[in-house]
């Protein structure tokens, strides 16, 4: 599987079960970095950033100014795609303090795994994405 197939993750997210067969009249959140993804799928996304990486953290602002971000407009769906990380100096995304592990605890705290495609993200041991459900449509935890 190519890294940035968009083929096979259309097949997976589209096959026709419950809470994917919602996905293309939804928003999707693709951390840490997805604004490729993000048109390749011709889904908005509802964050008006578009990289979560330690840069961008630092140059505005803080992961904080992020997660609000997200909470004011939460996606429907979020996406988790594997991306290197050593060359910020941090570890995994999600969970080095520095990259992105506050947007990952309230990830876990308001969505479900719907599916994963390829090795799971972040552990490396290859490259893969999981998908995510917002656990309900009610308002998220803050």
């Amino acid at each position: 599987m190519e890294c940035w197939e968009t083929g096979t993750i259309s097949v997976a997210i589209s096959s026709p079960t419950p809470s994917t067969s919602r996905f293309w009249d939804s928003t999707i959140l693709v951390l840490p970095e997805g604004a490729s993804f993000n048109y390749w799928l011709r889904r908005p996304s509802p964050s008006r950033y578009c990289l979560f990486l330690p840069a961008e953290f630092a140059a505005l602002g803080g992961e904080r100014v992020f997660l609000e971000d997200i909470r004011a407009r939460p996606p429907d769906f979020v996406a988790l795609v594997d991306r290197p990380h050593a060359e910020f100096g941090v570890g995994p995304f999600g969970v080095d303090p520095a990259n992105g592990r506050l947007l990952m605890k309230w990830v876990g705290e308001n969505y479900q795994r719907v599916r994963r495609i390829g090795a799971e993200p972040f552990r490396g041991r290859g490259f893969g994405i999981v998908i995510l459900e917002r656990r309900s449509r009610s308002p998220v935890v803050q």
